[in-house]
């Protein structure tokens, strides 16, 4: 949440910082899509403006945590297979 808030500039609709991440998060839900990788968010505030901003900035903060938990998983992988590479090959 705080990260889908720093992409917002960090303020609530009015331009007043947030006072209130608790309230933010009772806010939003996110739902598994069965069958599938994807998920539904959904951002239930009266301001339906900055409601869909902050589902967008969501999506784009799990895009992007998944995108570097992908490269961590990828980047160990490849320093295991080159540790075994060097012990078949001593």
């Amino acid at each position: 949440m705080e990260k889908a808030l720093e992409k917002l500039g960090g303020k609530v609709p009015g331009g007043v910082d947030c006072p209130d991440l608790d309230s933010l998060e009772k806010a939003v839900s996110a739902q598994l899509i069965a069958q599938t990788d994807a998920i539904t968010i959904k951002v239930q505030l009266p301001d339906r403006e900055f409601a869909r901003d902050l589902a967008d900035a969501l999506v784009d903060v799990l895009m992007e945590h998944n995108k570097e938990m992908n490269s961590a998983a990828t980047r160990t992988a490849r320093e295991y297979l080159e540790e075994q590479l060097e012990v078949s090959n001593a």
